[in-house]
């Protein structure tokens, strides 16, 4: 299971890289965002849906 941030809604406000900067970073060239580990960590399987709602455009989902 991992997240996936969706390129049409993501405004590069830059929320996810803010609170969560071992799960995102901006993509080279661009100010988008992209999930960076293979999985979600175990440890923050419980924090999803934080993570998920800390998008302001709803741009984060589950991508199983």
């Amino acid at each position: 299971m991992k997240l996936k941030v969706d390129q049409r809604k993501c405004d590069t406000n830059g929320a996810c890289v803010k609170h969560y900067p071992e799960l995102f970073r901006f993509q080279t060239g661009s100010k988008k965002a992209e999930f960076i580990p293979e999985s979600i960590p175990v440890q923050l399987v419980p924090a999803i849906k934080k993570i998920m709602e800390v998008c302001p455009r709803n741009a984060i989902s589950i991508e199983l």
